[in-house]
């Protein structure tokens, strides 16, 4: 798989699944990957905030991880350098990693892109991927199309 030049994220290889989404942005600064974690992750709409919510309350009977990542992201950063960041998690069913990167800032632009790795522990976390894939795209997409 090609993590599209992010090279933090590739010590978190091989994967079951991966994408990659980039936005380049015209802006008056350059912004960091702890600023684009910061906007998009925390921040996210309400209908993001509500699908999380109704997630957690059918994983929790599976015992699989809830609660608000949100609250719990600084705790999730496994690494970074100036232009990426990662973060992620592990859980009994699968495991998670998503890098938030920016490129350099040239002429008042500025690329940035959020890549996400699955890796499935069990039958579990692919069934449970395969229901949550569609989702994750259209949140990932709305959330770059908000900088």
């Amino acid at each position: 798989m090609e993590t599209q030049g992010n090279t933090l994220l590739a010590q978190f290889l091989p994967a079951n699944y991966s994408d990659t989404f980039q936005r380049e942005v015209i802006g008056q600064e350059a912004f960091t990957p702890e600023e684009l974690l910061s906007s998009l992750f925390i921040r996210t709409p309400w209908w993001v905030d509500s699908l999380m919510k109704l997630r957690n309350m059918l994983v929790k009977p599976l015992g699989l991880k809830g609660g608000e990542f949100k609250e719990h992201l600084a705790e999730m950063v496994l690494c970074q350098n100036e232009s990426e960041i990662v973060w992620g998690m592990n859980d009994k069913h699968l495991c998670f990693y998503v890098s938030i990167g920016c490129s350099e800032w040239v002429e008042n632009r500025q690329t940035a892109s959020i890549t996400t790795i699955v890796k499935y522990n069990n039958f579990v976390g692919k069934a449970y991927f395969f229901l949550i894939k569609p989702f994750h795209r259209i949140i990932i997409k709305s959330i770059l199309k908000r900088i």
